[in-house]
């Protein structure tokens, strides 16, 4: 479940419409359980089950984008090792908007969840409305993007220093050859 708000994450911020499709559902004993997961984990977005007959002969050992007729894509991979937030905050927002409006009833507006009172979203697990691990979930994916904002606030700073450097330096001898 963590692996797919991470992806549905990503998909909001890009502007895609997300859909989440659960492969093999024939030779899963409880697929619509796993569905109603995903459908938990992920509010506003299709999960749909497709069984491993429809599958039949599409061994993926490639990255493939398929043309759905009738409009539409999906992406078919191989796995995917490693997939690292990009972009701001808004497709995080998106995926996690059941946090995020039970944030709004907290009593700091920048509260982060993590020890400050009057937490409506830490309230919410307690009382069993919100999955622990779903904030986990969504804290960790929150560092995530203010690590990559430092890192591009930091990329910035370094550039417009090095660009600074060498007429610092002209300055510099221009100001020892006056003397």
């Amino acid at each position: 479940m963590r692996r797919i708000e991470r992806y549905l994450s990503l998909a909001w911020e890009s502007r895609a419409v997300p859909v989440v499709v659960l492969n093999k559902s024939d030779l899963c004993q409880d697929a619509e359980s796993k569905k109603a997961e995903v459908e938990a984990a992920a509010p506003g977005v299709d999960a749909c089950l497709v069984s491993a007959r429809q599958l039949t002969g599409m061994d993926v050992t490639f990255r493939e984008l398929i043309l759905i007729p009738g409009g539409g894509m999906v992406i078919d991979t191989p796995g995917m090792r490693e997939l690292q937030v990009w972009g701001d905050e808004a497709g995080l927002k998106q995926a996690f908007d059941d946090i995020e409006d039970l944030s709004a009833n907290c009593r700091f507006k920048d509260c982060s969840h993590e020890n400050e009172p009057g937490c409506a979203v830490r309230s919410a697990v307690k009382n069993g409305a919100l999955d622990r691990k779903r904030l986990e979930s969504y804290l960790k994916l929150k560092r995530e993007y203010a690590y990559l904002s430092d890192r591009l606030t930091m990329k910035a700073s370094a550039i417009e220093k090095a660009r600074w450097k060498p007429i610092s330096r002209l300055a510099r001898k221009l100001k020892k050859d006056a003397l």
